[in-house]
């Protein structure tokens, strides 16, 4: 069993229950648990970040689709590195979006899940994409031998590990963690 010790002082940020902000803040609340040991962000820096979110979407002409239907893998993924680049201007303190597998990879669920709880292990938020029955984008923060932990922005909490397959695998499984979209926050020195 793992968990980042800054998830137990830190509420997830939550989005609203029409929007398709949630790549938005599964960015701010992993970047709030990064950075928690460090230098927390102020209110007035996260509300900066979520701006910068929001232009970031408005200047690529995808603001209205982002709030109605959410973002593409690819599009949340350079959104994730833009607000890393902005946090780590704020904070003083530099963050790294590190993709967890290479491009073209397809780990096995297993190298999955124990790549998840090594970055835990070694207090790293993961990002991620949840497809299936979420379609959403979340944060691991801690994990038992049976769970992963979400530190969520809506009404999840955790998800069975045996409901979790890969999202290439065969089988029948309830949630599809999307491998291209996993994301380990790192603070360098």
């Amino acid at each position: 069993m793992g968990r980042l010790h800054a998830a137990a002082r830190i509420e997830p940020l939550e989005q609203g229950a029409l929007d398709g902000f949630c790549g938005i803040y599964a960015a701010l609340n992993g970047l709030r648990l990064a950075l928690a040991d460090h230098r927390e962000l102020s209110e007035v820096q996260i509300d900066a970040l979520f701006a910068r979110a929001v232009e970031l979407l408005a200047l690529e002409g995808r603001l209205q689709f982002a709030v109605t239907w959410g973002i593409s893998q690819g599009r949340w993924r350079r959104l994730v590195n833009a607000l890393c680049r902005s946090a780590s201007r704020r904070s003083g303190v530099r963050v790294e979006a590190v993709i967890m597998f290479a491009a073209g990879a397809r780990p096995s669920r297993r190298q999955v899940l124990r790549g998840i709880e090594g970055a835990i292990d070694r207090q790293r938020p993961v990002l991620l994409s949840l497809n299936g029955e979420y379609d959403h984008f979340t944060v691991v923060c801690a994990y038992t031998p049976t769970r992963l932990i979400l530190h969520d922005s809506y009404i999840y909490h955790w998800v069975a590990k045996a409901s979790c397959g890969v999202s290439y695998g065969r089988g029948k499984w309830r949630h599809r963690i999307a491998t291209a979209s996993i994301i380990v926050l790192e603070v360098r020195s």
